[in-house]
């Protein structure tokens, strides 16, 4: 097999350095990978030729599978698609893996030898807001109860504030309070932790909302964990009875997109739309978008009984989280 022209780059900020030049997504970045591989069964690569950039993330599976490969919201094209995608192929067949997964965050254009995939790990389905327009501009194409809302939770009292280390213990609660009302599953806390100590602060958002109680000690209610390059992409948020009740949220969210707008973003993704609650609470915010479809490019035979145990989920221990 001829020998994949690509060069691995193995400084952290020489990696996240090109990330940032090239417009990447915040997924990208070094630490986002990092994260990964100190909290799993991950190992990350950052790869680069003059076609591309690509993070790459490999995850060993039990026999009589071997591995896969995952690159979430890339690759960076700088040149050809069709070269680098074939060379990231090759790549990933060197290491023995059984596919590569593509999840891009803009539309590329693939070369044979890929095909779209039966699963996925990312919904391509959000909620975006072009943060490039003035800031009244971007209120003015809210809903008109986005609005009302927003002020309403100033006028109330909620403030909101960036969060801090000592925050964390609290955050984790308030997010598995609410993921026990909403049902879904979460990691342990020491992964949230990881997470704030591998993304730099110039690549984090991490809000607050507070209220103040009746012993007039401000309270947590509502928080907003989002990371950052061009593209401000929210990966977790938490709300308790009295943040619902207040609509800390609505002021929690409009503190985040005009932080993310001072900083240089020219994007806003809410992540995901589930035809849910939280989706037409995105939606008073932002449009409804339709990122690229997931990508695989099979690399081996077992490509295929892999994606059907994917989607039957019936080996759950295997599959790749978020």
């Amino acid at each position: 097999m001829t020998k994949p022209n690509l060069t691995e780059i193995t400084n952290q900020t020489a990696w996240d350095t090109l990330i940032t030049n090239h417009h990447g997504h915040p997924m990208q970045l070094w630490g986002w990978g990092d994260t990964k591989v100190k909290s799993g069964n991950w190992h990350a690569y950052r790869l680069q030729s003059t076609d591309g950039l690509a993070q790459i993330l490999i995850r060993r599976l039990p026999k009589p599978f071997t591995a896969i490969a995952y690159c979430p919201r890339g690759p960076v094209i700088t040149g050809s698609s069709a070269n680098f995608l074939t060379e990231l192929k090759k790549w990933c067949k060197s290491k023995n893996c059984l596919e590569l997964k593509i999840e891009a965050a803009t539309p590329i254009d693939f070369p044979p030898g890929f095909r779209k995939s039966p699963s996925h790990i990312l919904i391509n389905t959000t909620a975006t807001i072009n943060l490039q327009p003035e800031l009244p501009e971007i209120m003015a194409s809210y809903s008109s109860k986005t609005r009302q809302y927003i002020k309403k939770a100033s006028r109330d009292g909620i403030t909101v504030r960036p969060a801090t280390e000592a925050d964390l213990a609290t955050i984790y609660a308030l997010y598995a309070e609410t993921a026990r009302r909403a049902h879904f599953a979460i990691h342990p806390a020491s992964y949230y932790n990881l997470i704030f100590q591998k993304i730099p602060p110039e690549n984090t958002q991490l809000l607050v909302a507070e209220y103040e109680n009746p012993e007039h000690q401000p309270q947590i209610v509502a928080f907003l964990w989002n990371i950052i390059t061009e593209t401000a992409f929210e990966l977790y948020g938490g709300i308790n009875e009295i943040g619902q009740r207040l609509h800390a949220n609505h002021l929690l969210k409009q503190t985040a997109i005009e932080d993310a707008k001072n900083r240089g973003a020219n994007l806003y993704d809410m992540n995901g739309l589930l035809n849910d609650g939280i989706s037409s609470f995105k939606l008073g915010f932002g449009q409804a978008t339709t990122l690229p479809p997931t990508m695989d490019a099979p690399l081996s035979p077992l490509y295929y009984p892999y994606e059907l145990l994917f989607r039957l989920r019936r080996l759950r221990h295997i599959l790749p989280r978020r």
